[in-house]
C-alpha cells in the first residue's frame, strides 16, 4: 500500500522462471497493493537492479545459469531490499545457508496462498 508521500506502490521484484509461479506472485501482490515486475533469470535481475529500486525481492532458487544462491551474494551488492527465498527443497541446513546469505525468509513451493499473503504482508508492512 502506498504509505506517506508515494504517489505509486513500491516495486516488488519477482525472479522465477516459472511463469505460473510469476503469475501467482503478481496476482497477490496486487491484491496487497503493490506492484510486480518479474525476470526469468539472476542475471536478468542482476542488470535490472543496476537501475532499479526494489521494495522486495522474491527470489527462486532453482533457475537457469546462475542459481538463487549465487544471485544472493550479489544482490546484496546492489539492492537493500529484503528477499525471500523460494524453493520446492527447503530442508534445515538449506534454511540456515538461506539466513547465513542474508535471505530475509525462506518459502517453500508449493506454498499456501495465506502463507504467501502473511509473509509478503510482513515483509512490505
Amino acid at each position: 500500500m502506498a504509505t506517506g508521500s508515494r504517489t505509486e506502490p513500491p516495486d516488488v521484484l519477482i525472479i522465477d522462471d516459472d511463469p505460473a509461479v510469476v503469475a501467482v506472485l503478481a496476482r497477490v501482490l496486487d491484491e496487497l497493493g503493490w506492484s510486480a515486475r518479474s525476470v526469468g533469470s539472476a542475471e536478468e535481475a542482476l542488470e535490472l537492479l543496476r537501475t532499479d529500486a526494489f521494495a522486495l525481492i522474491l527470489l527462486d532458487i532453482d533457475l537457469p545459469g546462475m542459481t538463487g544462491f549465487q544471485a544472493l551474494e550479489r544482490i546484496a551488492g546492489l539492492s537493500k531490499a529484503p528477499v525471500l527465498l523460494m524453493s520446492g527443497s527447503a530442508d534445515e541446513e538449506f534454511r540456515k545457508d538461506a539466513l547465513l546469505l542474508g535471505a530475509k525468509g525462506l518459502l517453500r513451493k508449493p506454498f499456501e496462498l495465506s502463507e504467501l499473503k502473511t509473509r509478503l504482508s510482513g515483509l512490505l508492512a
